[in-house]
């Protein structure tokens, strides 16, 4: 499948593929990663208002042997919904299937079963002169540049995060996160990265990430400075408090 960037599953590339997905079809292209021709579609006239798409997709197998017959891990139905509206997107992606251990975070529809129905790709992004945010349950890799999975493998489950990022001149990318590991457990995580890309086959980036313990996000961590600062900001903070 044609992929912008194989290796990463940023929301602005996946957009990106979503957004082209049937031209690139009709040009003769291999479909993007997860594409489907959409099952209905909204649009005000000229193209420049609010655009809303809705896709179904199926993707199972069923595995039958002599003792047991069953659906492998992840087998599943489900819809996605895009609404557009200039730099606004919001995305829902919302599924019923088998999942391994999934009656751990989300009610079995099958008493007794793995059968569940979830959500683990949704979010709201805004993008516009350079700027983005993305907020909500979002599925990415995070490491050295931006294919990289040294701290965050794409393979995990999404987390719950805010990502912030700018470009500027052209040539310089600025992006900071901050979300839950474990929300139950007061288990967080942030990251930062800076990256100049001086041509289009070398970048340069200096990047940094912690996980840390907090009843809520900090949101100093999305400010750019090293977090050892950010830890002794916070550690002043509450020694001062009564």
């Amino acid at each position: 499948a044609l992929r912008l960037h194989p290796e990463s599953r940023d929301p602005s590339l996946v957009r990106l593929e979503r957004e082209f997905g049937r031209e690139l079809v009709d040009w003769g292209y291999p479909a993007p990663a997860g594409y489907t021709t959409p099952l209905g579609a909204l649009e005000e006239k000229g193209g420049e208002g609010m655009r809303a798409r809705l896709f179904g997709y199926v993707d199972g197998t069923l595995v039958v042997t002599k003792n047991l017959t069953q659906f492998e891990d992840r087998s599943r139905f489900g819809g996605r919904l895009n609404v557009e509206q200039g730099g606004l997107l919001l995305h829902l992606d919302a599924y019923a299937g088998r999942v391994v251990n999934g009656d751990r975070f989300s009610d079995q529809l099958v008493t007794g079963s793995e059968f569940i129905a979830y959500s683990e790709d949704t979010y709201g992004s805004l993008a516009g002169h350079g700027l983005d945010a993305t907020l909500g349950r979002i599925g990415f890799a995070w490491g050295p540049g931006s294919t990289g999975s040294l701290l965050w493998s794409e393979t995990a489950d999404p987390i719950t995060a805010l990502t912030l990022g700018g470009t500027f001149f052209g040539r310089v990318r600025v992006t900071a996160l901050t979300g839950d590991v474990d929300a139950s457990g007061n288990a967080r995580i942030a990251g930062h990265r800076i990256e100049w890309f001086p041509s289009p086959r070398l970048t340069v980036g200096l990047g940094e990430a912690a996980r840390y313990s907090s009843s809520r996000w900090e949101p100093l961590y999305l400010v750019p400075l090293p977090y050892t600062w950010v830890q002794r900001i916070l550690s002043h903070d509450q020694l001062d408090r009564p």
